[in-house]
């Protein structure tokens, strides 16, 4: 029995021996990300203002009917230029047409009574101020004189109403330009105050844009500006024709008008532009544009420890730009510190780096 114990154990020991393995030193190999250096300067740099502005035709009439009606003619079509005064859209409606022939009735009618009241008044009056009447019967012919005269200023006022909703329902446009929005079909009925067609004059564009407080002292009314219009990959000059010398309340910015020549038309109702102001020259912390990436919609950049050979993250605000530097503001950041400037893909917070190349224009 013991023997066979004693088989057993040393059959176990050599099973362990056996499946006890040599450990291995497996050493990693580190892996140092190539990079090239830049450094963080201070420069001069023109501090810019921008902002888009949503471009307008200066002249923009929407016509439309006062009471509505049913559109019975259409003269024009959108595209179309028209002068002011021009028929564009007949419309017919009763109840428009019965309101203004009640009106024009209703002003014969006080015009009547008051040209007898006044007739009566004046003739009156020549027999009081011959004492051959008394005041009181006189009276009676002024009072009768003076509620016609004021019932005949309501009529002629009722009928002035009536007659321009009437003459509304033959639409002309208010001033000159070119036809747009006509979108209605003979037949269709259009209801009261809805726009039935506008009027363009685009021959001049505006636009407004607001300017915070450092920028508005420095342009001055009649000065040039320049607007670029993405859409046309054209730059257009703009005069300034107002500034608003009080701030918006919410915003804080002030209001100017911009007015562009587009004799050529190319400039549509609508279209977008960029406009930049040079506020001034200003002494900024600056890097190369490529040094600044965006992470989680922060701007970082890296910032490289020469003692540890690492790059650290450092967050960033941005400001002025002029190619190929942009400001930056941050408290981690002074001017002399090494930023890296290319090999920014795959790089990490707190990778250690080999410097390829060192920028120090």
């Amino acid at each position: 029995m013991k023997r066979i114990l004693g088989l057993i154990l040393a059959t176990s020991l050599f099973i362990i021996a056996c499946g006890k393995k040599e450990e291995k030193v497996v050493e990693e190999k580190k892996i140092v990300k190539i990079v090239e250096l830049g450094e963080v300067k201070e420069k001069e740099m023109s501090k810019l203002f921008e902002s888009s502005i949503t471009l307008q035709p200066k002249d923009k009439i929407n016509h439309s009917t006062e009471k509505g009606g049913t559109v019975e003619k259409i003269y024009k079509t959108n595209g179309d230029f028209v002068r002011k005064g021009e028929l564009v859209v007949e419309f017919s409606d009763p109840t428009t047409k019965a309101l203004y022939l009640q009106a024009s009735a209703n002003y014969q009618s006080a015009k009547a009574a008051f040209d007898i009241a006044r007739a009566n008044y004046e003739k009156f009056k020549v027999l009081f101020n011959k004492q051959l009447i008394s005041f009181l019967e006189f009276s009676q012919y002024e009072s009768s004189f003076i509620n016609a005269r004021g019932s005949l200023e309501v009529a002629q006022a009722s009928l002035q109403s009536a007659k321009n909703d009437y003459d509304k329902l033959t639409r002309r446009a208010d001033t000159d330009g070119v036809v747009a929005n006509l979108f209605v079909k003979v037949g269709n009925k259009v209801a009261a105050q809805e726009t039935v067609f506008t009027v363009l004059n685009d021959s001049e564009i505006e636009a407004y844009v607001g300017v915070p407080a450092e920028a508005i002292s420095k342009v001055n009314k009649g000065d040039t500006l320049k607007v670029r219009v993405a859409a046309l990959n054209r730059e257009y000059d703009a005069t300034i024709t107002e500034l608003n010398p009080v701030a918006d309340s919410t915003t804080k910015n002030f209001q100017i008008k911009l007015s562009l020549d587009n004799t050529d038309k190319a400039i549509k109702d609508g279209m977008y532009g960029d406009v930049v102001i040079n506020i001034g020259k200003v002494n900024v912390l600056v890097v190369e544009d490529e040094a600044i990436f965006v992470k989680e919609l922060l701007n970082y950049i890296y910032k490289y420890d020469a003692t540890t050979k690492k790059v650290h993250q450092v967050e960033v605000k941005t400001g002025v730009t002029n190619l190929p530097y942009t400001e930056i503001n941050s408290t981690d950041i002074k001017a002399g510190d090494k930023i890296v400037i290319k090999g920014l893909f795959g790089l990490q917070d707190n990778d250690e780096v080999e410097i390829k190349n060192e920028v120090n224009n």
